[in-house]
């Protein structure tokens, strides 16, 4: 007999708890292909959510969100905020609106939404319609005491709670959250170190202010904020990419690779992190690190120029012509401008003795770098290699022209001329 969806997803859960991250996801992948309900749909997308595997829990919420299924289209909106999708996030909100008007959760989204599109008139409006709903509720309490305050109305205390405390500890944070997103940040982490006097434990609050200093660059006061995330909770996944920010803008590379390495083993699908992860070892000559992180994350990231790009310098880099020809190759086909791509093509074709081809890709670098000395110089070469002395003298005399303090150009063309 099979194992239930319940068993098989506490396995996943217990794989990821203990560290063993690809086997976990690797279980998660297998629920993925059963047959599954609503609720099970819901749930696997909300566990990859908080895994920060935002794609994932996007597509199984596909088949909700085509039948209006309000759970899945306000995870969705959830999604889309934390992506800094804000505009699609009001739309879905908006959808979900006219059917459910007394939705606790999608009036305060709603109130969150306004709140960022700098609409607290509007947002007061959708916060006091869910403190009516709900009036025991602190966090809501809280969230109407803000909102009424930044939409500029005065504040009458019909309903008192009986944790002043918890609610002042909320309102702090909702105006750190506030001035972080207008971007006052000096204010935001105001607002955050003085929580943490009160909690100096409270992960979420750590996180937060660590962003913040690290949007101050303050990459010191960052990475103590995050080191304290990551020890009190490991499994906070976004706490090591920013962390790796941190150790990397304090040229501490090594730490900068660690933590981007465990952060990618948990979020592989995150094509910034690691086209910077791979463009560090590829400059620091560390191969075997570039072709095991290449072999690990080709699947998430084959439709990326610089994916591409990297692998070619990889390979040029150890002499392996005909592998860099392919990536480059490759690079060039997903888009045809992309930075020096053409030149190291060329260079990779000289090698291979293609010359006709070699010049070829070095003309079109040039049409998108007429200003590169260097490649003119390389032009010249190529052309003369080529049996092309006189047009190769042009070349060499309009990197003379950009930088005329080349030495090597000038006794080169003398040579050439007295020829």
């Amino acid at each position: 007999m099979g194992h239930s969806f319940e068993e098989q997803l506490d396995q996943a859960e217990n794989l990821l708890i203990a560290g063993e991250i690809e086997a976990g996801l690797q279980q998660l992948a297998l629920l993925e292909e059963t047959e599954l309900n609503h609720d099970q749909m819901l749930t696997l997308a909300e566990l990859y959510y908080e895994l920060g595997h935002m794609e994932k829990a996007k597509k199984l919420l596909e088949p909700l969100i085509a039948v209006a299924d309000i759970d899945g289209q306000l995870l969705m909106a959830e999604i889309q905020l934390d992506e800094g999708e804000i505009e699609d996030a009001w739309a879905e909100l908006l959808l979900c609106k006219e059917e459910y008007p007394n939705h606790l959760r999608l009036l305060v989204l709603l109130a969150d939404t306004s709140m960022l599109l700098d609409m607290p008139e509007v947002a007061y409006e959708y916060i006091d319609h869910a403190r009516q709903l709900a009036p025991h509720d602190t966090s809501i309490q809280d969230a109407w005491h803000y909102v009424r305050t930044a939409a500029g109305l005065e504040i009458h205390t019909d309903m008192e709670t009986e944790e002043p405390e918890l609610l002042s500890d909320q309102r702090l944070e909702l105006e750190g959250d506030d001035a972080a997103y207008s971007g006052h940040f000096e204010e935001a982490l105001a607002c955050y170190q003085e929580l943490l006097q009160r909690d100096a434990k409270s992960v979420t609050i750590l996180y937060k202010a660590g962003f913040i200093a690290s949007q101050l660059k303050d990459y010191l006061l960052a990475e103590s904020y995050l080191k304290e995330v990551i020890r009190q909770d490991p499994e906070y996944i976004q706490a090591y990419r920013l962390l790796g920010e941190a150790y990397y803008h304090q040229q501490d590379l090594e730490q900068a690779q660690t933590m981007w390495n465990r952060y990618l083993t948990y979020n592989p699908e995150d094509a910034e992190i690691a086209i910077q992860l791979l463009t560090l070892y590829v400059q620091q000559h560390r191969y075997g690190e570039a072709e095991s992180l290449i072999h690990r994350l080709q699947a998430d990231l084959e439709e990326y120029p610089p994916y591409w790009y990297l692998v070619g310098e990889l390979y040029r880099g150890q002499d392996k012509w005909e592998e860099a020809a392919t990536a480059y190759q490759a690079c060039i086909q997903r888009s045809s401008d992309y930075q020096d791509v053409h030149w190291a093509y060329a260079r990779v074709l000289q090698e291979l003795e293609q010359i006709p081809e070699a010049i070829q890709a070095m003309r079109h670098h040039l049409s998108l770098n007429p200003e590169d000395k260097v490649a003119w110089k390389d032009m010249g070469y190529l052309l003369l290699e080529n049996g092309e002395v006189s047009e190769a003298i042009v070349c060499w005399e309009h990197s003379l022209h950009i930088d005329p303090y080349q030495e090597e150009i000038l006794e080169i063309i003398q040579r050439y001329q007295e020829e």
